[in-house]
């Protein structure tokens, strides 16, 4: 037997059915006015610069926090505040190497001072917020720790030992660098040109 296929007289009321348009996300969205368009463009170029100056800010100064971490830790080797002299002289001969480090990395100039020479550098990186702060590393307890590490017979006590890890940290979170939010257009320039 043979199928034959039906004539058009049976197709003949017949409607193509046609698909819905999909429904968007956002309806509207794609008929915004031209001003709404600027303005989006506008606030996401703003929000990516910042983003950018805030990962450069943070990444040109992520030795701070890679700094306070060495003295946390060389501190915690050392686990007592008031050590016998040879650790105490070993002790802070450590963190003037992690203090010198980081003067070296924010003033390169400095990588050739020594004893009191280091203290002036410190004091004139102080921050402007932090000079109300009457600590100055010409002090008493700046002097002896200086003294010190050319004197192994000088042992701070436990005070003048916990007051100057205080102060290093504090120095280390609150000093004047070249690599400010103001100044990251030049910093971004010149990590740019280091790298070629």
């Amino acid at each position: 037997m043979q199928h034959n296929p039906p004539s058009t007289y049976i197709l003949r009321e017949l409607v193509d059915v046609y698909p819905v348009d999909a429904v968007s996300w956002w309806p509207g969205f794609e008929q915004l006015p031209t001003g709404w368009w600027c303005l989006l463009v506008i606030t996401s170029v703003l929000i990516v610069t910042a983003v950018i100056i805030g990962l450069n800010y943070r990444w040109q100064n992520r030795y701070r926090a890679e700094a306070i971490l060495a003295i946390k830790q060389i501190m915690l080797g050392h686990q007592v505040i008031q050590p016998e002299p040879k650790t105490q002289a070993m002790l802070n001969q450590q963190l003037f190497f992690v203090l010198k480090q980081v003067l070296t990395y924010v003033e390169p100039q400095t990588a050739k001072l020594a004893d009191n020479s280091v203290l002036n550098a410190m004091d004139k990186l102080i921050s402007h917020q932090s000079k109300n702060d009457a600590f100055s590393w010409q002090s008493d307890v700046g002097q002896r720790w200086i003294n010190s590490l050319y004197n192994p017979n000088i042992c701070l006590s436990e005070s003048e030992m916990t007051t100057l890890v205080q102060q290093l940290i504090l120095w280390i979170n609150g000093h004047r660098n070249q690599f400010s939010i103001k100044s990251w257009p030049l910093s971004v320039v010149r990590s740019f040109v280091r790298g070629q």
